[in-house]
This record gives structure tokens, C-alpha cells and sequence, in this order.
């Protein structure tokens, strides 16, 4: 019989290494570049989903040599909504218990990380806006900026996962 603790680390120890395999193959030399990168999961969902069995502080540390995001948003929702639309994608839903844990560790981090809270609860476009907007004033901040119309394509183009902005200047990463 596998020992559920000895499980759990290994995940955490599998999910860190194939994070620094990303951030040298795929975020540095972005970065190096002067791209902007922009992930749908980093480091703070392995915390919080992880943590349900560790703390997930701890496993931040375990991350802490990574690139931190320049902005990152938590999509807050109530564990009964992300349960419904668990169960619309038809996907595998876990226990209420583990989706409250998830959720409770994403507010823990949130307390201890700067996190643009975004209410999930609105609809799609509604959210998509938001966080635009928001990465619209953070390339604003820190590069030249690209026309708006082109930012709006390159955020609606949800079929990759990392969006990828042609900027001459400094780079950050923006966490999703």
C-alpha cells in the first residue's frame, strides 16, 4: 500500500521540477527576449492545490527561486459554483471538502501575496474585461504599449495557454 504522505511529496516534488523545466525552457528565454508571458497556473496553484495536504506557505518557499509575476489574479468563486461548473464541463468533480480547501489556501495566499482578487461569479465577458483591464495599466506601466485592439486579440486568443506581447523594453510575467 503507497503511503498517502510519501504520495503527496512526491507530487509536490514532481509539480517543482516540472515548473523549473518550464521556467528554463520555456519563461526565461521568453524573458530574455523582452516577451511578456502570461500563464493560466503558476506556482500559487500548486500551493493551493497541494496544500491541501502541506501547507501551502511552505510549498511557496519551495518555489521562491522561480520568477515572481508582476500581477497576479485570483478568480474568487464560492466552492458550490465551482462545483456546478465542474459538473457542466463534465469534468471529474472532487469533495466539497477538497474544493473549501483549495479555495481556503487560495485566500491564505492571497494574504500573503499580492493577488488581484477578480469576482468569478460574473460572466465570462465580464471577468475577461476586468482582468484587460488590468493588463492593459500593467503593460502601460512597464512598456511601451502596444495598441489596445492588439492587446484584445492576443487576450482572446484562448486556444494557448501563454500569451506572448512584442514589447522593446523590460519583460514581467502576468499569472492567470
Amino acid at each position: 500500500k503507497i503511503d498517502p504522505e510519501i504520495y503527496n511529496a512526491a507530487l509536490v516534488s514532481l509539480y517543482t521540477t516540472d515548473r523549473r523545466q518550464h521556467v528554463d525552457l520555456i519563461i526565461n528565454p521568453l524573458l530574455k527576449k523582452g516577451k511578456t508571458v502570461v500563464c493560466d497556473r503558476y506556482y500559487f496553484s500548486t500551493a493551493a492545490y497541494q496544500g491541501v495536504h502541506f501547507d501551502p506557505l511552505s510549498i511557496m518557499k519551495l518555489n521562491s527561486e522561480f520568477p515572481a509575476p508582476d500581477i497576479t489574479f485570483y478568480l474568487q468563486i464560492p466552492a458550490s459554483v465551482a462545483a456546478q461548473r465542474l459538473a457542466v464541463k463534465q469534468e471529474m468533480i472532487p469533495s466539497d471538502y477538497y474544493i473549501k480547501h483549495i479555495l481556503y489556501n487560495y485566500e491564505i495566499l492571497s494574504e500573503h501575496y499580492p493577488m488581484v482578487i477578480i469576482d468569478a461569479t460574473k460572466d465570462k465577458e465580464k471577468v475577461f474585461e476586468q482582468i484587460k483591464k488590468y493588463v492593459i495599466e500593467k503593460i502601460q506601466e512597464t512598456k511601451e504599449m502596444e495598441t489596445e485592439k492588439e492587446i484584445d486579440i492576443k487576450l482572446a486568443n484562448k486556444e494557448e495557454i501563454t500569451l506572448i506581447t512584442k514589447t522593446n523594453k523590460s519583460s514581467g510575467a502576468i499569472s492567470v
